[in-house]
């Protein structure tokens, strides 16, 4: 497959169900930056991961500004961030048009930091804060603090509103400030400074979308862990629609095999196991897990899961009307995976996918629905909330479902704690939990089965 037709009718089916466009047609964009953002851990996070999220649906993008050493990894190869640029896009979308420099027909123009040229919209970060500001001295400095969770969080915020622009959507845009911290807009406090986490022995159920943004994003923060990844799955071309770490050539684009997902994400994380087999028919041999991050929705896994009484989980979900949720599961204390998110056979919460009933030729089953920007903030809550358990702040929180509204200008989020269903045996008995779990790193995160015993 050569025909760059045939590559964007694949590649961009699920947008345009998304969007309920059939064809689609982006409009060009035009991303520029300064001295400040092109010599800056945190400008140059901003523009990775802004350009990678652009490749994933426009078709012709210029990027100017200067040029500089790169001073944080570039996943896809480059040895300056003009390189690191051009070739994250070229690999994603081999059939589109890159220019290092101006685009005269470009409808959108985003900059990048206080130096920026004339732009729409102008993107900044200081550490868990990212800023969407209309003029660039309503951003902040950029921080040489090695803090990238703002960066990640404004470069989703931009590809969402030239998401918007770019398709001719009626949809309000995306302006101010949101903390990943505080999950509050308007919030200028920075939050605490980062620590090294380690998380231990976890299990990743699925190498999908969220995953993809997960391991993207891990990259870029101090965080360890010895990871088992489960997934049979093979990279689609359609999967490259908004999956950070899928490039086209991934997908079989010019080759003639398309990759595992697990061992693409693998080859971006140390110490990981790939496991080549669906969840259900996964041996896992006695083995209790620190972490459980359940990011497959499909052959019933959730259950599956949440039968074993499993230790800690955290995952996150998109859906069919631009919403990213992250959802933890302290065990005991927060609504169980079955409450939250019952098996596909039931009648779909909000938080869904939403399936495009197309299937590609060879598929045993439809593929879902997403958009670039709603999977990487999906991916990068996760990472904040790794990092919180680092920081000794997870026990403490309040709030189990923590749902970011897209469609309009992310609006007032909303933390809401939920609990179980009347009657829900899903976490059993807290003396079973402690029996099983009791060794793992984040067994303090169940007060209740800790209770149980020390008073027995």
């Amino acid at each position: 497959m050569t025909n760059c037709n045939d590559f964007y009718q694949q590649r961009d089916h699920r947008t345009a169900s998304y969007i309920q466009g059939n064809p689609i047609e982006p409009q060009p964009l035009q991303v520029c930056w300064g001295e400040d953002a092109a010599h800056s851990p945190a400008g140059q996070m901003i523009l990775l991961a802004l350009s990678n999220q652009l490749a994933r649906f426009c078709r012709k993008a210029g990027f100017s500004g200067p040029d500089a050493p790169l001073l944080i990894p570039a996943p896809f190869g480059g040895a300056s961030l003009h390189e690191a640029i051009m070739t994250a896009c070229q690999r994603i979308d081999p059939c589109g048009q890159w220019i290092r420099g101006e685009l005269t027909e470009a409808v959108y123009r985003l900059g990048v930091g206080r130096q920026s040229p004339a732009a729409n919209l102008y993107l900044g970060a200081t550490g868990w804060i990212a800023y969407a500001a209309l003029q660039p001295t309503d951003l902040a400095s950029f921080s040489d603090k090695e803090n990238l969770l703002g960066s990640g969080m404004a470069a989703c915020i931009g590809a969402a509103n030239a998401f918007k622009v770019s398709f001719h959507l009626s949809q309000q845009l995306i302006t101010g400030t949101f903390s990943l911290w505080s999950f509050k807009r308007n919030d200028n406090e920075p939050g605490p400074a980062l620590v090294s986490t380690t998380l231990g022995d976890v299990l990743m159920v699925g190498a999908g979308a969220v995953a993809s943004a997960l391991v993207y994003w891990l990259c870029y923060f101090p965080i360890t862990g010895e990871w088992d990844i489960v997934d049979h799955d093979d990279v689609q071309l359609d999967n490259t629609n908004r999956e950070p770490l899928f490039i086209a050539e991934d997908a079989g684009w010019t080759k003639q095999s398309r990759q595992k997902k697990a061992n693409v994400l693998a080859q971006y994380l140390l110490n990981a196991r790939v496991h080549d087999c669906w969840f259900d028919e996964f041996e896992a041999q006695g083995k209790r897990w620190d972490l459980i991050l359940p990011l497959a929705n499909e052959r019933g896994v959730r259950g599956l899961i949440q039968a074993s009484y499993p230790p800690l989980m955290i995952h996150a979900t998109t859906s069919a009307n631009w919403q990213t949720q992250l959802h933890r599961h302290r065990p005991g204390r927060d609504r169980c995976v079955n409450c939250r998110l019952p098996d596909s056979h039931q009648p779909a919460p909000a938080c869904a996918v939403g399936s495009i009933g197309i299937a590609n030729p060879g598929d045993d089953h439809p593929p879902d629905a997403a958009l670039p920007f709603l999977s990487a903030a999906a991916g990068l809550l996760i990472v904040a909330d790794l990092l919180r358990l680092g920081l000794g702040e997870f026990e403490h929180l309040s709030g189990n479902l923590i749902t970011l509204d897209w469609f309009a200008d992310l609006g007032r989020p909303t933390v809401r704690q939920e609990q179980c269903l009347e009657n829900c045996r899903s976490w059993g008995h807290q003396q079973v939990r402690h029996t099983l779990n009791h060794a793992t790193r984040w067994y303090r995160m169940d007060k209740d089965s800790c209770a149980f015993i020390s008073s027995h």
